[in-house]
């Protein structure tokens, strides 16, 4: 089924919207193009519960949301990833008059989760080095705050050899989060079994922080458009740390948008680059 181009863009054909991206811009909608189709639906779902008082993200939501756990066909694939740049850009910049590029939205939530977390950063990075930092932030925040029974399940079928109580093998795993980040905790633990460790760990801190009632408070801020488990896989995704404290604002400003989406789309696109690290 073919997506309306018209409404979801108010007029504009995708080809002059991509006009005005940056190298960086496309480059991201490629991945969101490539990438396993799980990311890609997860954070459509964000888009859905995150900007729905846009009406481009309104439009496309009410074209593709019935049938999006179906499948999505190649036209859906390439109109999704390119509405999560444009809605990134727009809110990224904060109004429509002055939007912003991926890569200069991504150095401000940098910025904005380290200066948080009282973390020093250099002036001066890469995208890929930004985003692997933002998920290392991320995981390591959360690592430490699991008890011995989460950290076995967390771990648990991994080829890990060092340790003999959980609590040694969760000091092990933050002392290389801390020195060697997310490609030193795929040494650790096994190439294939970094990504399950990640999100086993973000999920029992989104049950533990945020729980089951929360979760379901954050849908219906979002409009009621998307179902709880869907809400719930994406804010497992993002963190339990950037979505507890602004819990109930999250129709506010734009930074509580692009935080958590940009934050989503670091740790999708670091554990991404560590697959294929680990096949190469």
């Amino acid at each position: 089924m073919s997506v309306d181009l018209k409404k979801v863009f108010l007029g504009s054909s995708l080809e002059e919207l991509q006009s005005k991206w940056s190298k960086e811009d496309a480059a991201l909608k490629e991945w969101l193009k490539e990438t396993d189709r799980e990311n890609l639906l997860t954070l459509l779902e964000m888009l859905f519960g995150f900007f729905n008082q846009d009406v481009c993200t309104v439009e496309f939501c009410k074209q593709i949301s019935p049938r999006m756990r179906g499948g999505l066909d190649d036209q859906e694939v390439e109109v999704g990833a390119s509405l999560i740049v444009h809605e990134l850009r727009e809110f990224g910049g904060v109004s429509m008059v002055s939007s912003r590029p991926y890569e200069k939205s991504i150095v401000a939530v940098h910025k904005r989760i380290a200066s948080a977390r009282k973390i020093s950063i250099p002036a001066a990075a890469s995208i890929r080095a930004r985003e692997d930092h933002i998920a290392t932030i991320l995981f390591a925040e959360a690592w430490r705050d699991l008890n011995p029974s989460e950290v076995g399940s967390a771990i648990e079928g991994a080829e890990f050899k060092s340790g003999e109580t959980f609590e040694k093998k969760k000091e092990i795993v933050a002392q290389t989060i801390a020195s060697a980040g997310l490609g030193g905790v795929a040494k650790l633990l096994g190439k294939n079994h970094l990504k399950k460790a990640v999100l086993a760990t973000f999920e029992h801190q989104t049950k533990k922080k945020i729980g089951e009632k929360a979760t379901q408070k954050i849908v219906e801020r979002a409009g009621e458009r998307i179902a709880a488990e869907s809400m719930k896989r994406a804010v497992i995704f993002v963190g339990w740390a950037l979505l507890a404290k602004d819990i109930w604002d999250l129709m506010g400003e734009a930074t509580r948008v692009t935080t958590p989406m940009i934050s989503a789309i670091s740790v999708m696109r670091s554990l991404d680059r560590q697959d294929e690290s680990g096949r190469s």
